[in-house]
């Protein structure tokens, strides 16, 4: 897979509430991580909506970001992802792109 080239804009004023929906299977601690956070491991937590799936918003500037999940300490993969690029750990992190 090609990487992603992260283009992003950095005025506050540009950025906006994004909602970010995912589906990580069951989990009591679910969190999202990636380059806007500095890939911290406490995360932004979720909020479970049901059938796996988790919902949380973002403010974000437009640009190609890149996450991955935290389920109850354990590194997983949205499952819906349609776009994902492979990472130096053998795995694979989710794309989100804001226009």
């Amino acid at each position: 897979m090609q990487g992603v080239k992260q283009s992003r804009s950095t005025p506050a004023a540009e950025s906006r509430l994004v909602p970010v929906t995912v589906r990580a299977g069951e989990g009591k601690h679910v969190v999202l991580t990636g380059d806007f956070n500095g890939w911290s491991r406490e995360g932004i937590p979720m909020k479970a909506v049901g059938g796996g799936r988790y919902r949380t918003s973002l403010r974000l500037a437009p640009g190609t970001y890149q996450f991955r999940l935290l389920v109850d300490g354990e590194w997983a993969d949205d499952q819906d992802s349609p776009r994902r690029v492979v990472n130096p750990f053998g795995t694979e992190n989710s794309v989100l792109e804001i226009p």
